[in-house]
């Protein structure tokens, strides 16, 4: 469904800062398709949930058992940050941190139009 930005009467279902998700239409009233887009949006968010969390787990039990990295040197460079020769737990910790937010369960309802009236 394309829309213009004063056109938005969609409902946006697992909408990220990527502008990821689904956009269902307002006027359609079928169950079973909500149904269906929000069992399977609450399972992707699960599902990074889990990961994220296992990924932060890992993290910390590398970080408080030692593990170090020696013997290998990396740098990377995202979004502005350099970074180098981190521990891999530390690394795994963020991972897991940006994992969960980047899937986290949102549903957003759009705005109506000026000119739409209420049903």
């Amino acid at each position: 469904m394309s829309t213009t930005p004063n056109d938005k009467t969609g409902v946006i279902v697992g909408s990220n800062i990527f502008g990821g998700g689904i956009e269902v239409p307002a006027e359609s009233v079928d169950k079973d398709l909500w149904n269906l887009a929000l069992r399977y949006q609450f399972l992707y968010s699960l599902a990074g949930l889990i990961a994220g969390l296992a990924c932060v787990l890992c993290g910390i039990f590398l970080f408080w058992n030692g593990i170090d990295g020696v013997g290998s040197s990396w740098t990377a460079d995202a979004f502005g940050l350099k970074i180098s020769d981190a521990a891999p737990g530390v690394v795994l910790f963020f991972v897991g941190l940006a994992l969960a937010q980047l899937t986290k369960f949102t549903v957003r309802i759009a705005p109506r139009r000026q000119d739409e009236k209420p049903k």
